[in-house]
């Protein structure tokens, strides 16, 4: 899978510049020689002041997207995250590679189009779902429940359920606020862990939980997008576990905040692997998990964004390192080439001294910088990557 980024100043309206960004994209994809037909999946970042103008330029893009890819409408979702290069819109398009033996099927459930990619005679299969999100209403629990429920309709369509899910964002407005409900303080983000456990039958995980990023939007209602895998070969899927971060999921309950929404269960940590493995017949292509300056379970570096960068970057290092990679028999490398990273940043103050960084210590074909919240109060940058390791 190629990654195409369109992150350029255009001018005009926001509106206009949502056509010119979809316009450069589809130049962009014309002169690799490759066909618009076969992109598969979008992402579209935007700039906006607030609730209202997301929802007008929500509409738009959506507008645009069918004018443009007509009968090969992709997956699309559209996050309310400031592109840090200054520019209003950020649009990223992944495109099957020029060659690729797949067929591509595009359907919709209840309106929302997602797509199908099958491998080798239908033996693999890869939905690629686009944001899922519901009418934001003022109960934040009621809109998570609504989201996860279509979630899984989308994946019983298909013949699959939660497990078959390999790399999934959750992109959850106001993540870190705190509000009072029936006399407790409950945070966003523990609220969408308690539910997501809820869905997230650890018996149904049988290669693992999904490589995961959970992170803050501007604005919007909740939105879960995901990439799920039906492989004949069990094999084909594999977890991969940090040998310096705890597995999320075994979070102690200290490092979670607000209260639990039932006191019954407890607060549930977050439902994610540090990193997961996809093989294919050439290649092995491995999703990075959102990561952040925690060891073990404990932030690191705390106020200091240049050192939780750093430790960012070992962080993720450490998970592909030949070492860790040859615990689960899949060839690792020390200094891999990571063909696309994302770099989430709280402060936009902090933006240059976090590029200067990553872009020292990271070999890196594509990188995308945004503004968002981060999963803790504390935590200051996450970086998430994609590899693709030929076999």
């Amino acid at each position: 899978m190629d990654v195409i980024v369109v992150d350029e100043q255009f001018v005009g309206s926001l509106e206009s510049e949502v056509e010119q960004s979809l316009l450069a994209l589809t130049q962009n994809i014309s002169a690799r020689g490759q066909r618009i037909k076969d992109v598969v999946k979008l992402n579209i970042f935007v700039k906006v002041d607030d609730g209202n103008e997301f929802l007008e330029i929500k509409e738009e893009v959506v507008s645009n997207i069918k004018a443009v890819f007509k009968g090969s409408v992709p997956a699309y979702t559209i996050i309310g995250q400031p592109p840090l290069s200054g520019n209003d819109i950020l649009v990223e398009g992944y495109i099957l590679k020029e060659g690729t033996d797949a067929k591509i099927e595009r359907y919709k459930l209840n309106k929302h189009p997602y797509v199908v990619v099958s491998y080798n005679n239908g033996k693999l299969r890869e939905v690629y779902s686009g944001g899922v999100s519901v009418n934001k209403s003022r109960d934040f629990i009621f809109d998570c429940q609504n989201a996860f429920d279509f979630v899984e309709q989308l994946l019983m369509k298909e013949d699959m359920d939660f497990g078959h899910i390999v790399r999934q964002w959750n992109y959850i407005p106001s993540i870190l606020s705190v509000n009072k409900f029936e006399k407790r303080s409950l945070q966003n983000y523990q609220i969408f862990n308690d539910i997501r456990a809820l869905y997230y039958n650890p018996e149904t995980f049988k290669n693992g939980f999904p490589a995961a990023t959970d992170i803050g939007a501007s604005f919007g209602s909740v939105t879960i997008d995901f990439i799920a895998v039906y492989s004949e070969d069990e094999m084909a899927v594999i977890p991969i576990k940090s040998p310096v971060q705890q597995n999320a999921y075994s979070y102690s309950e200290k490092v979670l905040q607000g209260e639990a929404l039932s006191r019954e269960r407890g607060k549930n940590p977050p439902l994610f692997e540090r990193g997961k493995q996809v093989s294919y017949t050439d290649k092995n292509y491995i999703f990075i998990s959102g990561t952040a300056s925690i060891m073990g379970e404990k932030t690191i570096s705390v106020g200091d964004v240049k050192e939780q960068t750093k430790i960012t970057i070992d962080n993720i290092k450490e998970l592909t390192v030949k070492k860790n990679m040859d615990s689960i028999g899949v060839a690792g490398d020390d200094s891999p080439l990571y063909d696309y990273v994302k770099v989430y940043i709280k402060n936009r103050d902090d933006f240059n001294a976090v590029k200067e960084i990553v872009e020292q210590q990271m070999k890196v074909k594509d990188i995308v910088y945004v503004e968002a919240d981060i999963c803790r109060n504390n935590l200051l940058v996450e970086l998430e990557a994609d590899i693709a390791m030929k076999k």
